[in-house]
């Protein structure tokens, strides 16, 4: 469960939510993650991510809390099939046994005060499904 920003479009497909902002130049995606201890699980999620794109750059991975859950971000830089430069985020939150997976997309040029305050609402707002 999160909070959609008035204006982002959101879809299902399975257990997977996906919310895209109006523009389209941003997306985040909510569903299952891996099974296993965060710091394993977050950086097999992160690597799949990545997998995705060349001349992946990678942000160090950070600790947050997400709700009352611990949660692992990495973030990179990469070129997609396109060659357009895309920002990522791969933010595994715990939950036993199967992690909980968020992945934020944007366009790697775009203004992070327009980006990150609605993608920060959708993040912080992510509460597990009862």
């Amino acid at each position: 469960r999160f909070d959609a920003p008035d204006g982002w479009t959101t879809t299902q497909d399975g257990r997977t939510t996906t919310v895209t902002s109006p523009d389209k130049e941003t997306v985040v995606t909510l569903g299952a993650g891996r099974v296993g201890p965060i710091p394993m699980a977050g950086t097999l999620f992160f690597q799949e991510v990545a997998s995705h794109y060349k001349n992946v750059q990678v942000i160090p991975p950070e600790a947050k809390t997400i709700g009352s859950r611990t949660a692992l971000v990495y973030g990179g830089v990469g070129d997609n099939e396109k060659n357009t430069s895309i920002r990522f985020l791969a933010i595994t939150v715990e939950n036993n046994p199967t992690n909980y997976a968020i992945a934020v997309f944007t366009v790697a040029d775009s203004d992070p005060k327009v980006v990150l305050p609605p993608v920060n609402r959708i993040v912080d707002s992510f509460r597990p499904g009862t």
